[in-house]
């Protein structure tokens, strides 16, 4: 595994319209990295528990929850978007390959 590389996390955003993509965003000493992704109804939360450097590639390990089994919930398509800040100085210049890595896959299908 490679080496860890420090990150913040800025915030989660939730909408019911869009599409899952990954965006990168640089400015003079900052990354920022937006990754959304689609899920069956609001209830469910992601969150990054890493980020590694291997090789040319930076892998970002993230972790989804499911809501729980006997909650009320509406069906309805969501969208979540995270926005993380790395410093530029510890990935190095673009262009950036982006490696996602998810450690949970039980995502229930609508």
């Amino acid at each position: 595994m490679g080496n860890s590389i420090a990150f913040k996390t800025l915030e989660t955003v939730k909408t019911y319209d869009g599409e899952k993509e990954i965006k990168i965003t640089e400015n003079h000493d900052k990354v920022l990295i937006s990754i959304t992704k689609q899920f069956p109804t609001p209830a469910y939360s992601m969150d990054i528990k890493k980020i590694a450097k291997e090789d040319q590639c930076l892998r970002i390990f993230y972790d989804i929850k499911p809501p729980k089994e006997d909650m009320v919930q509406l069906q309805v398509m969501t969208y979540k978007t995270i926005n993380i800040e790395i410093d530029k100085e510890k990935i190095g210049d673009p262009p950036y390959k982006l490696v996602l890595d998810e450690s949970n896959t039980n995502i229930q299908k609508a």
